[in-house]
């Protein structure tokens, strides 16, 4: 100490002094590990990682850290596998209308593993054959009426009623009237009428057939010439058909050089001859450059397969073709094109058939009496799209009230009168009138044509005089325009009979007039639905008929045609070929309707549990130029199978 305190100084610092050391306590290591890292395999057994992050380092005797990564194991299960197969074809369906249901199979090739995709139902159904059931039309035939002439052939009639209406394809029902010729004892008249139009041909071209009826207007009675057979045939459209060349060009040869340009050829193989207007055969032989690249070996793929079934059957959908690789690129060689290709398929509109509501009731007739009609309707409830079936007729129509209105008689003016029938002593005068027109029905009758008064002076000394006549005026207008009518004529007294003279003959004579026919036009039903089209695709023919309802009669109208094709076609889509291919080892067959088709070729390659050293010994064979040989056949054999056009192509590789 230096200086004591003194007074109020400040205190002197204890002796001795002393401070603490290594205060801090001891730590421990404080983190935590991260998310494990992806696991080196994506299945089967595999390791994954974990890095430590320490937020305290350890101090003096504190707890040291763990390591700075950990690592584990994973994906310890299996790889998925995904379910292979295929369904089978349709069963046959187990009602033949009215709606059955036909079923298909599906057959496991390749069972699901760990989590692959599940295996589609092992059956499926679908309805089928769902057309209404056919029903035959039934119905009689009432009384024959009254005959309409008496003699000389007239027209009675029978009408049809239908109990039961046809349905789909059922039988259809017979005209609604029959007319047959009555009262021909008398007359001797010949037969009457025309042969109707000629029916479509049976064939469109090679020879068919074609007939016409004959409508008889008016029979043959008495002796009268009888009438021509009831039908003629005919040949018709005797032409060739139009058949077109049919073929492919089959595979190209192999080039002339293997590098730096060449040619390789290609011939035509014709199936079927043309014929007559038929598509001309193309060159028998076409070339193409090949190998043009520098010696470096390009890819080479196959010809494109056929394509596969449509994913949908209408509205457009989609189809896929692939290729395989034939050759693998070398060195600087050109890489591989796409080995798959899509297209749009099935395009046209979904078929749907027109439905409408059903007949209402038939209207009020239009007159009273002389020929009405009455109609009934209907509409249209489903529009028809594609070539679904087209909709009926929506108005139909019916005779009615057909008994003729009652008539009046109506008669000309009476004229003048005639001069007294005698000179002398007591005669008669008389003035006549005609029938202008006919009663009818309940009408008012005719009155009397011929009006007789008495005349002269009443003498009775009169000398003896002839009666002399006038020569006859002009026929009066007939009383009927057609069907039998009557005219007449008179003359006048010139000098009147007296005494015991020549009393005056008859001054009216009557005749008949107008006899030929009446005219009644042609009358047919409505165009019945169209006939089912004749093909299923490619587009076919298909057509709708109708019948004489009212055969025509005298100057009436002819008859039009009786049967129509649909303008627009049926099934108008394209026929799909599907081309199934069967495994044999390492040749694949491929069959297929050649009509376009294009046979598709596969290659076979050993990828097993020992594939994978056999390509990497075969690839170093390659690089040490040691490749002893290889040999690539391609043949094209025509397989023999009855009428069938079917190919078979077989690719082999030796090495």
């Amino acid at each position: 100490m230096e200086t004591p305190k003194e007074g109020n100084g400040a205190d002197c610092p204890a002796t001795p002094e002393s401070e603490a050391c290594n205060t801090d306590a001891c730590l421990n290591c404080e983190g935590s590990y991260g998310e494990y890292g992806p696991c080196s395999e994506a299945c089967g057994p595999g390791t994954k990682t974990r890095t430590y992050t320490i937020t305290q380092e350890p101090t003096g005797d504190g707890t040291a850290c763990p390591p700075a990564t950990e690592e584990t194991t994973c994906n310890e299960g299996p790889c998925d596998v995904d379910c292979e197969g295929s369904y089978s074809e349709w069963s046959a369906c187990d009602a033949d209308c009215g709606g059955g249901t036909r079923t298909q199979t599906y057959t496991i090739t390749v069972q699901p593993v760990a989590n692959g995709n599940v295996c589609p139902p092992t059956t499926r159904s679908e309805a089928c054959n769902e057309h209404v059931c056919p029903v035959d039309c039934e119905g009689s035939y009432s009384e024959w009426s009254d005959c309409d002439v008496s003699c000389g052939g007239g027209v009675r009639s029978k009408d049809y009623t239908v109990t039961t209406a046809p349905v789909g394809t059922g039988a259809a029902c017979p005209a609604s009237r029959v007319e047959e010729a009555c009262n021909t004892q008398v007359c001797d008249i010949d037969c009457v009428g025309k042969y109707g139009p000629w029916t479509v041909c049976t064939a469109e071209c090679d020879g068919g057939t074609q007939h016409h009826n004959l409508f008889v207007e008016q029979e043959q009675s008495g002796n009268g010439a009888a009438c021509p057979p009831d039908s003629e045939t005919r040949t018709c459209n005797e032409h060739f058909c139009d058949v077109d060349c049919v073929g492919e060009y089959g595979p190209y040869n192999a080039c002339s050089e293997e590098c730096g340009g060449g040619l390789q050829y290609s011939h035509f193989i014709t199936e079927t001859e043309p014929v007559a207007n038929g598509e001309k055969c193309p060159d028998a032989r076409i070339e193409r450059t090949c190998n043009t690249h520098d010696c470096d070996t390009d890819c080479v793929v196959s010809e494109w397969s056929d394509y596969g079934d449509c994913t949908k059957t209408c509205g457009t959908g989609e189809k896929t073709r692939t290729r395989t690789i034939i050759v693998d690129p070398v060195a600087g060689g050109g890489s591989c094109p796409s080995l798959t290709q899509t297209a749009q398929c099935n395009t046209h509109v979904c078929d749907r058939n027109c439905e409408v509501s059903g007949f209402g009731p038939f209207s009020e007739c239009s007159v009273p009496c002389g020929d009405g009609y009455k109609t009934r309707n209907q509409t249209i409830v489903v529009e028809p799209a594609g070539n679904g079936a087209l909709c009926p007729a929506l108005v139909e129509s019916l005779s009615c009230n057909l008994k003729d209105c009652d008539k009046n008689c109506v008669m000309s003016e009476w004229a003048e009168w005639s001069a007294c029938s005698v000179s002398c002593g007591n005669g008669s005068r008389y003035r006549s009138r005609y029938i202008e027109t006919n009663p009818v029905g309940e009408g008012d009758q005719c009155g009397a044509e011929i009006d007789i008064d008495s005349c002269g002076d009443g003498r009775t000394d009169c000398a003896d005089v002839d009666c002399v006549l006038s020569d006859y005026g002009d026929w009066s207008p007939c009383n009927e325009e057609c069907g039998g009518g009557t005219r007449s004529r008179t003359r006048d007294i010139v000098v009147a009979a007296a005494a015991s003279g020549l009393p005056c003959e008859e001054l009216t004579q009557k005749e008949g007039c107008n006899s030929k026919l009446c005219p009644v036009d042609c009358e047919v039903t409505n165009w019945g639905v169209y006939s089912e089209c004749d093909v299923e695709c490619g587009g076919g023919t298909r057509t709708r008929t109708r019948e004489i309802d009212v055969i025509p009669r005298g100057d009436g109208e002819e008859c039009p045609e009786l049967s129509q094709l649909d303008p627009n076609g049926c099934n108008n889509q394209e026929c799909v070929v599907s081309t199934t291919s069967e495994p044999t080892g390492n040749v694949t067959t491929a069959t297929g309707d050649t009509s376009g088709a294009v046979v598709e070729e596969e290659k076979f390659m050993g990828v097993g549990t020992g594939g994978g050293v056999v390509i990497i010994i075969l690839i170093i064979l390659v690089v040490a130029g040691v490749v002893a040989a290889a040999v690539y056949f391609l043949v094209i054999k025509k397989k023999d199978k009855g009428d069938s056009n079917d190919f078979f192509l077989t690719s082999t590789k030796n090495i």
